[in-house]
């Protein structure tokens, strides 16, 4: 639970479709022990008292004195309560419930229907677990505003956490519905349906049958198909839209759909084109492949085994790049201005390139220019993934260009080729490179600067170290500046170094 965010980079999708309301409940096969019944009639809602309110009685406040004081109250909340902080009265926020909750009852006695009041002080009775008397907070802000979706939201946060998954899921589907691109509904609804919160790359092994596992699956698409359908023509924040295709894919992955490949791309996609929807035709995946290997040999092909094949070809781009390179260059535009006769050069597999560790966190940087969304200047940023020292989409992003190089390893592994070398299955459909090790690293690359974790720097260090033709590169090691000429193996530890660092 938390208070409310205001969105930030809308996009939009395409076209429209209508609803009606109010929506039915999905049908849910098996699950239906959960949730056939109405919310009425659910036999836990009986007995529930719901206590009378004991606020202040309400009075004149002065709304330059009200928001200084909510103010002050949203800094104690988001200092010392987290997405991932325990509730209850040992929760982090304990300490600073003798402070929090009587300024915020006041505020609330004195001007029962301000939003931003009502809406901290149910977070705040959630995270102390007085959930009576948070749900209590949000069935009176509902009556005045009924269709605030966060409201609905939290408490279907606050059912789940007493247990009462029914009461949780109407609400949140009475959210999706009113705006389909919520992503906490749909998420909160997921994670009931398939018992995991984890949607990074693949979906846990499931802890039921497999035919009902497989109903899970089915059900948590049909969520997926309704929130992208519904957000069709709409505008709706760029995360939220990437995320839900991400998930889709990662579900049509386990449901052996080969539309999960159209998810991937697609959710990347937006994001290369966040800053000209309008542009004609869009950048690709292979713009991005590109310009991730062009970008990442002018930092270290100087430095590469003359040796690697393929490398002549790539030092004639790079030393046209050098000598075009300025502020407002822009490395896309570049990148599709010459694009046939830079695939001609990489040829089908790029030459691969060893990168360090730096080198990686600082490739978006050096790709996107300064305003784009996935360019972050600041490497301190990188290393961040709360707040505002990280934007979601960047995280996402990452995540969606992981799965990616995931699902092309997979393919190149069992060597997906016609016998004329052109490319079976859904890869092909997207991209003219082949699946190959060459093309994952780059990825992987490109993933790790903008959502750096201890985990991606394991799969680089992990996928450099399966490397076996002889690549070789030099790097300068501290301050001193003495060279060292390592191989894939000295590579591949220097990243595995750096993901237990973060781990620590």
């Amino acid at each position: 639970m938390k208070p409310n965010k205001n969105s930030n980079h809308p996009i939009l999708i395409s076209r429209l479709r209508g609803q009606k309301y109010p929506p039915p409940i999905p049908k849910l096969g098996n699950l239906e022990c959960f949730f056939a019944k109405p919310f009425e009639e659910h036999p836990q809602s009986k007995g529930i008292q719901l206590p009378e309110s004991s606020f202040p009685v309400p009075g004149p406040l002065d709304p330059t004195k009200r928001d200084g004081l909510l103010s002050y109250a949203y800094s104690l909340y988001d200092t010392f309560v987290t997405g991932e902080s325990p509730t209850g009265p040992d929760g982090p926020i304990a300490a600073h419930a003798p402070m929090l909750l009587p300024l915020l009852e006041l505020l609330h006695g004195l001007d029962p229907s301000h939003l931003q009041t009502a809406l901290l002080l149910g977070c705040v009775y959630h995270h102390q677990g007085l959930y009576q008397r948070a749900l209590n907070v949000n069935r009176e802000l509902l009556e005045r505003y009924p269709n605030n979706v966060e409201m609905m939201c939290n408490m279907g946060s606050t059912f789940k956490v007493m247990g009462l998954t029914v009461q949780a899921f109407e609400f949140w589907w009475k959210a999706l519905h009113i705006q389909p691109a919520l992503w906490d509904a749909l998420d909160n609804m997921l994670t009931v349906i398939l018992g995991s919160s984890h949607w990074e790359g693949d979906l846990p092994n499931p802890s039921h049958s497999q035919s009902f596992h497989e109903q899970q699956l089915r059900q948590s698409l049909e969520l997926c198909n309704f929130v992208l359908d519904s957000t069709d023509g709409h505008v709706v924040e760029l995360h939220c839209a990437q995320r839900t295709l991400h998930l889709r894919s990662i579900i049509c992955h386990a449901l052996h759909d080969q539309r999960e490949w159209a998810d991937l791309f697609r959710g990347i996609q937006l994001a290369l084109n966040s800053s000209e929807s309008s542009r004609t035709p869009p950048y690709a995946i292979d713009d991005l492949i590109l310009a991730a290997h062009f970008v990442g040999a002018l930092a270290c092909v100087d430095q590469l085994s003359p040796t690697t094949p393929g490398l002549e070809g790539t030092m004639k781009v790079t030393d046209e790049l050098r000598r075009k390179i300025s502020p407002d260059f822009d490395v896309f535009e570049f990148i599709r201005t010459n694009s046939e006769r830079l695939l001609g050069t990489v040829g089908k597999s790029p030459p691969i390139l060893l990168l360090s560790p730096a080198e990686a966190l600082y490739l978006p940087s050096a790709m996107w220019k300064p305003t784009h969304i996935l360019s972050l200047p600041d490497s301190v940023s990188r290393f961040s993934t709360s707040g505002s020292l990280r934007d979601d989409t960047g995280i996402i992003t990452g995540r969606l260009l992981s799965t990616l190089a995931t699902r092309i390893g997979g393919v190149a592994r069992v060597n997906d080729f016609g016998p004329d070398g052109s490319r079976i299955g859904q890869f092909g459909n997207f991209s003219k490179f082949q699946p190959s090790l060459s093309v994952v690293l780059l990825l992987r690359y490109v993933a790790l600067g903008l959502a750096p974790s201890s985990q991606a720097f394991k799969a680089l260090g992990d996928l450099i170290s399966s490397i076996g033709e002889d690549v070789t590169r030099v790097m300068t090691e501290g301050g001193a500046g003495s060279e060292m000429k390592l191989d894939t193996t000295g590579v591949a530890m220097l990243y595995h170094e750096f993901g237990m660092k973060m781990h620590c």
